[in-house]
């Protein structure tokens, strides 16, 4: 279950999320900038069509800052290759940060995390890689290289 709240960003006096949210959350008006860049972006199609039979029992937490720059770059990417892929959304959790990185409750004191935003990537469980703060070069070559490296 989601708990999420909007809260003020002291640093600009605009909204933020914080906590556990789906990506329907980051379709409102207040955060155009991940539609824009969602519809935007094109994914490699070579990329997508050597992703798509990696992604069996793939799991993904994304933490990010609804207040940071790389987020509102990368996120929406992530978002667009995930749908190019048809990849199961309830296979991804969301967690949104503040800039202090917390969320509503203790939802990231185990990922270690110290820049957002950050993907992490699992199959069965297990954490396979970390996409952090800004892909190699796009988001899904850098999803290729950890689907490979990880079988």
């Amino acid at each position: 279950m989601a708990q999420l709240k909007t809260v003020v960003d002291e640093k600009h006096g605009r909204p933020m999320l914080v906590g556990t949210c789906s990506r329907e959350a980051l379709f409102d008006t207040t955060y155009a900038w991940f539609s824009d860049g969602y519809d935007a972006y094109v994914p490699d199609s070579t990329i997508v069509k050597q992703i798509t039979p990696l992604i069996s029992d793939l799991r993904v937490t994304i933490v990010m800052g609804t207040w940071c720059s790389d987020s509102q770059v990368h996120i929406p990417h992530f978002f667009k290759l995930i749908d190019d892929i048809r990849f199961n959304d309830s296979s991804i959790v969301i967690i949104c940060v503040d800039r202090n990185k917390k969320g509503f409750a203790n939802e990231i004191s185990a990922l270690n995390i110290e820049k957002v935003p950050t993907f992490v990537f699992y199959r069965s469980g297990k954490e396979i890689g970390r996409i952090i703060e800004t892909p190699e070069t796009s988001i899904e070559s850098h999803l290729l290289s950890i689907l490979k490296n990880s079988k």
